[in-house]
């Protein structure tokens, strides 16, 4: 699949005005080539399998190959066989289990893990030489963590650089490496009493990535996403979830959970133009358009943590041969919360709206028959 060529060289991004200043305005730039600019027509009026500019396209295609049945990539034969290569993952786990009392127990465990044999792909088409730095600026908003303000830093190809691409997938070790780690702790209750058990606790955990030494090496990976955060340290999260069930005389049974978790990960992508990505590098941007930025560092700020209840009622029946009836009826989300599950993630006027919250308060009627 990865060099499959009808699956590569699929996609190219262009910069696109429907009918730009088919009038030739004072002021305004005209479409570019022979091809006539119809306003406001809502079709791309160019040919997308030429990489310079025309017609509506207004920028050249970042896909030289686009629509080409070429063979653009390639493995590393020492990557792609042989022992010990494929991505894989290191865990170290200890955990202590101790009765409290009689039929109450606690572990505590501590997990961590190290993936390890992460690939890359390196267009060698190009070099860290073909590529320029440029900070564009955070907007200034009470919303935005610290208020905003400051800036990121990008990268963006030369416009002369782009060329036919010859895509090598390697071992991120032989460009810096890469490195990703995880570490949590779990604690856990378990109590077996006559007619009641009660389970649940608590975990915990925090990632870390870090390809800084990867991008430098290899900036055409770094698509639209922010220098700044190429080391990044998320949060600790920390969910809690307990259950419990008592048995009452004639068969009768009240189960109960709750659950508390983080809420959805922050994000808020600004988007920048081309015009101000021009500005902000001193030349024409060698990429497709505008991008979409995230301005917050990754996993360091979330939304409002939910808790859900939902209650279970059941009564048993033993019927005729040892057979049995179980009655029951569920209270999904009993205090009805309406926690934000997913914000808008465009930053802008909308940004934060909720777009999906928790399902409201739910009954339903179940039958179980054993046999």
């Amino acid at each position: 699949k990865l060099i499959n060529p009808s699956l590569n060289n699929a996609v190219q991004g262009r910069t696109w005005y429907d009918g730009l200043n088919p009038f030739g305005i004072p002021g305004l730039p005209s479409c570019i080539g022979a091809v006539e600019c119809i306003a406001g027509d809502g079709l791309v009026q160019g040919t997308p399998l030429t990489p310079e500019a025309n017609g509506e396209l207004m920028s050249a295609s970042t896909v030289p190959a686009f629509g080409l049945p070429l063979i653009t990539t390639f493995f590393d034969q020492d990557w792609a066989w042989g022992w010990g290569n494929r991505p894989a993952n290191w865990e170290i786990s200890a955990s202590v289990q101790r009765e409290l009392i009689s039929g109450l127990s606690l572990d505590v465990g501590y997990f961590h893990r190290n993936w390890v044999n992460f690939w890359v792909d390196d267009n060698r088409a190009n070099g860290p030489e073909d590529f320029d730095t440029y900070q564009l600026p955070i907007p200034t908003d009470s919303r935005l963590p610290g208020g905003g303000g400051g800036t990121i830093t990008l990268t963006d190809i030369k416009p002369e650089s782009v060329q036919l691409p010859d895509t090598l997938y390697t071992s991120a070790n032989n460009f810096g490496g890469e490195s990703e780690s995880w570490q949590g702790f779990d604690i856990t209750v378990d109590g077996r009493f006559e007619n009641l058990l009660v389970q649940g606790g608590m975990s915990t955990g925090a990632l870390s990535t870090d390809n800084c030494d990867q991008l430098a090496l290899l900036p055409e990976n770094q698509g639209e996403v922010a220098i700044d955060y190429c080391d990044a340290n998320r949060n600790w999260l920390t969910q809690v979830k307990l259950l419990g069930s008592y048995t009452f005389p004639y068969d009768i049974q009240i189960a109960a959970t709750l659950q508390n978790q983080p809420g959805p990960q922050r994000v808020a992508e600004v988007t920048y133009s081309r015009t101000q990505i021009s500005a902000a590098l001193g030349r024409p941007s060698g990429g497709s358009g505008s991008i979409d930025v995230d301005v917050i560092p990754p996993g360091t700020e979330y939304g409002d943590r939910f808790t859900q209840f939902d209650l279970r009622f059941t009564k048993i029946f033993t019927l005729a041969g040892g057979t049995r009836l179980r009655a029951m009826f569920d209270l999904f989300n009993l205090f009805n919360s309406n926690a934000v599950t997913r914000e808008q993630a465009g930053f802008g006027s909308t940004w934060l709206t909720p777009q999906v919250t928790m399902p409201g308060r739910l009954g339903k009627f179940a039958f179980q028959f054993d046999f």
